[in-house]
């Protein structure tokens, strides 16, 4: 399609009918404008994208949870996922837990290629949505197909297959750039298919003198001769001449150095109603198709031999290059060569009981009124009369442009009915595409910060995810880090079943020493498949897991790593950190 000048662009909302009246709504504007929204759909899309991402995160954290003790790995694995990372981290989260406990333990390169597949495919999924998200235009491709030659056999060469060239219904919405409604579609298909055709009995040579010289047109030169090649007869030609389709002077071929192409042709209507100037020959007049002839004279030479049969140049003709050398060339063995076409037209448009369309024929030539030669003077007087008014406008300063008003309300409908390609200057948005963005993303950001408090409460009132919500919680970084200072007896602490935890009104907190306090464990963990046993105190195991249980509790004392015997706990801090009384005495031994 041309170029259209910017100023006829519609900006603002339109419906490209093409996708329907949802998935078309369009809104054109300029370049400036348009590079706004994209920036700020990428960030509204990248929001959307990293709550739907946390959102996973948690549900795979949630299925995790199942309340069976575990090792090592596995507490890593959900301390990670509960700080929901990118999906990129995690994977890099998971090689690196993999390469630490590769020894540490069994199965762990299985075990951390569950994570890993996991952030691997929402990578993929997330790109994906974002290459795809464009809508694929189809472009309408010609296919080229070796047929029969469409005339009779003598006049085509046996060994040599036609072409046929047929393009398919081609919607005028994709293919001329209309913007028709479904209920107006029209859809346009031609078919055409060229053969070679056969020279002899169709080719006669004369003297230039003996020529005609209203086709001639000028003064023979001495010694010239035409080459004519008929393949039906022109009513237009002199009387005696009728059969000439075409001719070529054979001097003057050789002085051109360009290909000449030549050509007339014959329209099935002009012909059936007696109104065609050229008639092709018997077995060249198909009923349902216009033939197209076409002479090409071919005067260049060519340094190896050309087989192919409209090109044909196998006539070597020895000559000497610059250098000196002696070469062989190569020249058509004629003078012009002969191609012949059929060109058959369909129409479709759309009506209430469906598509219909029109037999594969060719340009119909319509009847005409019996005042057409007074409707044809008025209209050349007309454009006479307007012809003048444009040289007139040409020369007027600061006068508007010349505009044809649309005169029924089908021309009125067809001006905005037009589409165009325009390069640069102006975006077209998507509508659905810009909500669909939008309230996604807004929507999943809801979601996900309303969740869990949302979770937290249904928990409350129905008890129905119970421990997996504790875990959720008690993975977070704070609560993780409230753990780590009440090991080292730092804190006094609270909400600790919420995500931020509480000390008291300032109280103040050092900075963590880097050794470990060491911990008696009392269940011993299988490394096979990460699940402990109870060990000989449960009753340390039950007052553990309680201890987080318990969320509006006061908050339990911990133990300090003992340096010396003023540092030693008392017997109720001991019973009361491990929920049991002590065996055997009711004081602990003093070193």
């Amino acid at each position: 399609m041309s170029e259209l000048d910017g100023r006829f662009v519609k900006l603002g909302a339109w419906t490209n009918l093409e996708y329907g009246n949802v998935m078309g709504r369009t809104i054109t504007t300029e370049s400036k404008t348009g590079a706004i929204v994209i920036a700020i759909l990428a960030i509204i899309s990248t929001i959307g994208t990293s709550h739907l991402w946390s959102l996973i995160v948690f549900a795979y954290h949630q299925f995790r949870s199942n309340g069976v003790p575990s090792n090592g790995l596995f507490r890593q694995q959900q301390a990670i996922l509960r700080t929901a990372p990118t999906p990129s981290s995690l994977m890099a989260d998971a090689t690196k837990l993999w390469w630490s406990w590769r020894r540490a333990t069994s199965s762990a390169l299985v075990r951390s290629l569950t994570p890993f597949a996991f952030a691997t495919i929402c990578t993929v999924a997330f790109l994906s949505a974002s290459i795809f998200s464009s809508y694929i235009v189809n472009s309408s491709d010609i296919e080229v197909l070796n047929s029969s030659c469409p005339f009779a056999s003598e006049v085509c060469i046996g060994n040599v297959s036609a072409v046929s060239m047929d393009s398919g219904l081609v919607d005028l919405n994709d293919g001329f750039g209309l913007n028709l409604p479904n209920s107006e579609r029209v859809s346009y298909g031609r078919k055409t298919t060229c053969a070679v055709l056969s020279l002899p009995g169709h080719t006669s040579i004369v003297d230039a003198t003996a020529f005609s010289k209203e086709l001639l047109d000028r003064s023979p030169f001495p010694g010239e001769q035409i080459e004519i090649m008929s393949y039906g007869t022109s009513a237009a030609n002199p009387t005696g001449w009728e059969n000439v389709t075409v001719f070529s002077s054979l001097l003057g071929a050789k002085f051109q150095h360009t290909y000449v192409l030549k050509g007339t042709r014959d329209r099935v209507g002009a012909r059936q109603s007696g109104g065609s100037g050229f008639v092709p020959m018997r077995g060249m007049r198909p009923d349902y198709a216009d033939v197209t002839i076409f002479i090409l004279v071919n005067p260049l030479s060519y340094l190896k031999p050309v087989y192919d049969p409209w090109f044909l140049a196998t006539k070597s003709v020895p000559r000497r290059d610059a250098a000196g050398n002696d070469i062989l060339t190569y020249f058509h063995d004629g003078v012009g060569s002969p191609m012949g076409c059929t060109i058959q037209h369909q129409y479709c448009i759309n009506t209430k009981s469906g598509q219909q369309c029109s037999v594969p024929d060719g340009v119909p030539v319509y009847a005409i009124q019996a005042n057409a030669t007074l409707k044809g003077l008025e209209r050349a007087s007309a454009l006479q009369l307007s012809t003048l008014q444009l040289l007139i406008l040409l020369r007027s300063p600061d006068i508007a442009d010349n505009v044809t008003v649309p005169a029924t309300l089908g021309d009125k409908a067809l001006c905005g009915a037009q589409k165009m390609r325009k390069a640069g200057g102006f975006v077209n948005i998507n509508v659905f595409g810009l909500a669909f963005v939008i309230s996604m993303s807004l929507f999943l950001a809801l979601v996900n910060i309303s969740l869990l408090k949302f979770i937290i409460y249904l928990d409350r009132t129905k008890k129905v995810l119970g421990p997996r919500t504790d875990r959720w919680i008690q993975d977070g970084v704070l609560q993780l880090q409230r753990r780590a200072y009440e090991a080292h007896g730092q804190g006094t602490w609270t909400q600790l079943g919420k995500d931020v935890p509480l000390t008291a009104k300032g109280e103040k907190l050092v900075d963590l020493p880097l050794e470990s306090r060491p911990i008696p464990t009392h269940e011993k963990v299988d490394d096979s498949t990460g699940t402990a046993s109870p060990g000989k105190n449960p009753a340390v195991h039950n007052s553990s897991a309680s201890m987080f249980s318990r969320r509006d509790a006061s908050p339990p004392v911990s133990l300090q790593r003992t340096q010396s015997v003023g540092d030693l706990p008392s017997p109720a801090v001991l019973i009361e950190v491990l929920g049991a009384p002590v065996a055997g005495s009711s004081t602990p031994s003093l070193p």
